[in-house]
Order: structure tokens, then sequence, then C-alpha cells
């Protein structure tokens, strides 16, 4: 006969939510997310403030800002491990040991490991909100900026009162579309330290990847 279906309710939820993995995968895609959200939109403003002015090889700079973003993710996730390697061979190491004689586990530390998966992931995706913002500023009338300079504002003030202003729906959607992505995002972590050591930087999309 037909087998009886007995309906569980929220009992999976339940038990996925009490797992300790699962909660701290939570924490650590928290912590990524709001860290590389919050530098992003900090030295993103900055940087593509700087590149609005006219500096000298602004044009070569615009073009080298892009590289991070252009290079395929695994080529520069493996790039960055390699930087990292706990041995003479990582460069970071070669430079702390000329310079202070000490060496640092950057991925097998449960204290390094975020830190340096945040570094790395910064620097591969800050290229895309520099542009988005660089893009945006360069819609704004020069004229507004000239007019507020001659009222005696300062940079500021300038940067305050017309390029936020202007440029600030490009920051939310900017910031929406860049929350989703590395909320989701999972060749930084599985590349550089696969959620180790001990689920210091498990993620919910290397766990996932796991299954659980």
């Amino acid at each position: 006969g037909a087998q009886e279906v007995k309906f569980i309710g929220f009992d999976n939820f339940r038990y996925i939510f009490g797992q300790q993995n699962f909660q701290q995968s939570v924490r650590n895609t928290f912590i990524l997310v709001f860290f590389l959200q919050t530098l992003k939109l900090i030295l993103g403003l900055g940087i593509a403030s700087l590149l609005n002015q006219a500096i000298r090889g602004r044009a070569f700079f615009r073009g080298l800002v892009l590289l991070p973003w252009a290079m395929p993710a695994f080529v520069a996730y493996l790039l960055w491990k390699f930087l990292y390697d706990p041995t003479q061979g990582g460069a970071f190491n070669m430079i702390l040991g000329e310079l202070f004689g000490t060496q640092l586990d950057f991925l097998s530390s449960k204290e390094l490991a975020m830190p340096s998966v945040i570094v790395a992931s910064f620097w591969r995706g800050f290229p895309f909100w520099v542009i988005s913002f660089l893009a945006a500023m360069q819609g704004i009338s020069v004229e507004l900026y000239e007019a507020a300079a001659m009222d005696g504002a300062t940079a500021w003030q300038r940067f305050r009162h017309i390029t936020l202003p202007g440029i600030r729906h490009v920051v939310l959607v900017i910031s929406l579309l860049s929350t989703i992505w590395t909320t989701n995002s999972f060749e930084n972590v599985w590349l550089l330290t696969q959620g180790g050591p001990s689920d210091a930087t498990m993620t919910f999309p290397v766990l996932a990847y796991f299954g659980m």
C-alpha cells in the first residue's frame, strides 16, 4: 500500500539553525560582507574622487585600477595565496623576514585567516565600485563645483553637498549588487582557505558546497 506521509513542519529548519557549523558560517558570512562592503564604499569613493581630479597620468591610473577586476578570479586568488605563503617564497613573509625577522601564517591562523580573505577579496572587487562611482561623478556638471568654489565651499563641502547627492542612486545600486555577490561568493574563500582553519572562514556558500 501507499506509504503514509508524515508532515514534519519546520523540523528541518530547526535542525539546520541548531547546527554549530551553520551558525558559524552565518557569522563569518556577515563579517565578510560587512567589512568588505564598508572598505569598498569608503575607499571606492576616495579613489574615484581622486581619479576624477585633473591629476597627472590620470588615464594610466584609471586603466591600472581595472586590473584586479579584469583578472580572472581564479588567477587573482591563487596570486594572493602565493603572496600569503608562510614560507620565504611568499612575498609578504619575505618582507616581514627582512624587516622584522618574523613570519606569519596568514591563512593558517584563526586570527589572521578572515582578515586575509577580506584583504584579497577587497583587492579583487574594489575596481567595480571605483569605476561605477567615477562614471557617476563625471555626469555631474563641472559648473556646480565651480560655483560652489566661488562661494567659498571647501573640498569636503563640495563632496558632501554636490558629489554625494549626485551619485547616491549609483551608490545604493552598487552596494545592493555587491552585497548579493559577496554573500554568494565562493571562489575567494575556497581558493584561499577552503573554510579553514577550524571553520574560521567557513561561509555559507562553502558550507553548502560541503553539504553541511
